[in-house]
């Protein structure tokens, strides 16, 4: 199954579409750079669960993917992967908007 989530849309039709769409909207509201996360759920039949998520940032796409016994915990997983490059990202890009704001 496949879900595309993007900034400024509206609740899921099944359960793990709702849920992915609660979790990732405080970093939609938080951060305008990000434009669209593409969610995947793989591993049905297997034990393991996998989630993938490709999100798209201003100018970069950024892939995260975790495994977990249940679909839930690998996307709590792969969303904390998320921030952390959020976090690079932002530090990254605005760091330097900063530096040269502050130069001039």
């Amino acid at each position: 199954m496949d879900i595309k989530v993007v900034k400024g849309s509206v609740g899921g039709n099944n359960y793990f579409e709702a849920y992915s769409q609660e979790a990732l909207q405080k970093f939609f509201e938080k951060y305008d750079f990000i434009k669209s996360v593409n969610v995947f759920f793989r591993g049905k039949k297997h034990k393991t669960k996998k989630v993938k998520l490709k999100a798209h940032f201003k100018g970069k796409d950024v892939f995260v993917e975790c495994s977990a016994e249940r679909y839930p915990m690998a996307i709590d997983g792969a969303i904390a992967k998320l921030k952390t490059q959020i976090l690079k990202y932002k530090t990254g890009h605005y760091k330097k908007a900063v530096a040269r704001v502050a130069i001039d």
